[in-house]
């Protein structure tokens, strides 16, 4: 028996990570999975494999720049793909030989919504891992305040940065339709969804709701993300020793889904004595001039042992996303024992339990994310929230959870 998982790439985002991880996770506890992407960086994994047409990479950067031209043209306020070109992934051999089939984040031009109804024409088992809210909207990853999902998308509030379409026949009307027309038959799929908040989403959408949703949490590998001295992990990174240390990521840090405004209000509030530590590719002269805080830039970090050093330094890790799901960065830090401060909203109250592996926040509201960042540095019981953190990420999170989060398969698998 064979599990196929489908993912745009092996390392590239969030979805890419958790995907790799629960391919790896699912060949630790004996089952056959192979990881199809078209963007392969991990080139000494063999269970990572890219399609077998020619020209892959040429074929992928076409498709890619392709869909990104007809989004373009709306202007869209926030992460919005148009699935209009894609792979027949159907035909790739790994596919045809596979028992199950998951589906994880799809978009950049890996599948149209042709090419995943083509998955569905197979028959097979499909299990859709949904790490955002696309698969069920008109073309948004997140929708903030919209709720046009659970009817009918169009006249998108995402389009033309954010002033709205005032066409209901629009893009996001279109594709949602498609969507519809070519997916709603098929009962062949099952809804996957990291956190409770997403699957509750799932089941108010017109083109989900009626289908079999279950609860799967991200998994990580507890044994590469784990507890160390903080002086010693201190040490080899160059930070203080003597210092509270406030962590955060700043990627894209002007995204509109990862709060930079609020915690940029909350450091100004701060006391000088605390000083920050910065990882991800942003533009460390722009955040130096725009907090005047002591700040310690890592750059990006892309292998586990350097990420688990950096969540060992730090004292609190801040992440003041306004849409999120099931983050990553979130379940490594606690994996690490570390504390969270992030705010109320999306999936983030599952890992975040306020007052216990950390402080949640009330959305938008830096004043309050000042609170908790304070709270955690100098009033908690740190002990207590670093083997809450743990715990609860070594309960619900760890490759051991394999076998609970994807029961049905795990026991098909225990059975041949």
């Amino acid at each position: 028996m064979k599990i196929v998982h489908i993912n745009y790439s092996d390392r590239m985002g969030g979805a890419a990570i958790a995907a790799y991880r629960l391919n790896e996770a699912m060949n630790l506890a004996g089952m056959s999975s192979t990881l199809l992407v078209a963007d392969k960086t991990d080139f000494g994994n063999q269970y990572v494999v890219t399609p077998e047409q020619r020209l892959i990479k040429m074929k992928t950067l076409f498709k890619r720049y392709w869909t990104d031209w007809s989004v373009n043209r709306i202007k869209a306020f926030g992460a919005w793909s148009y699935a209009n070109t894609g792979f027949q992934l159907a035909k790739e051999k790994v596919v045809q030989e596979a028992d199950v089939i998951y589906l994880h984040w799809t978009n950049f031009g890996l599948l149209s919504v042709q090419g995943i109804q083509e998955l569905l024409n197979t028959g097979k088992p499909i299990y859709w891992f949904m790490h955002d809210m696309w698969p069920f909207t008109g073309g948004c990853h997140y929708a903030f305040d919209c709720e046009r999902y659970k009817t009918h998308c169009g006249a998108c509030p995402m389009f033309y940065a954010k002033m709205g379409s005032r066409c209901e026949y629009d893009l996001s009307y279109k594709q949602f339709e498609r969507k519809k027309r070519k997916w709603s038959s098929y009962s062949n799929l099952t809804i996957l969804t990291p956190s409770e908040w997403l699957g509750h989403c799932v089941e108010e959408s017109r083109l989900f709701g009626d289908k079999k949703i279950q609860l799967s949490r991200n998994v990580i590998d507890t044994n590469r993300y784990r507890s160390v001295p903080q002086s010693i992990a201190r040490n080899l990174l160059g930070l203080p020793e003597n210092k509270k240390l406030v962590l955060f990521g700043a990627d894209a840090i002007n995204s509109p889904y990862k709060g930079w405004s609020y915690l940029k209000e909350a450091i100004h509030n701060m006391s000088d004595t605390i000083e920050y530590v910065v990882f991800g590719g942003c533009d460390s002269n722009a955040v130096e001039m725009e907090t005047k805080a002591s700040l310690h830039f890592m750059g990006r970090l892309h292998d586990d042992y350097s990420l688990m050093l950096l969540y060992n330094a730090a004292d609190v890790l801040v992440a003041p996303s306004l849409a999120d799901n099931y983050p990553n960065v979130i379940l490594e830090a606690m994996a690490c024992g570390l504390p969270v401060v992030g705010f109320n909203t999306g999936g983030i109250p599952e890992l975040v339990e306020h007052q216990v592996t950390g402080y949640l926040a009330n959305k938008e509201d830096s004043s309050d994310l000042c609170t908790g960042i304070n709270w955690i540095l100098f009033t908690a019981d740190i002990s207590k929230l670093k083997a809450n953190a743990r715990l609860k990420i070594e309960t619900e999170s760890s490759y051991n959870s394999i076998s609970e989060n994807h029961k049905d398969i795990y026991e098909l698998f225990t059975r041949v």
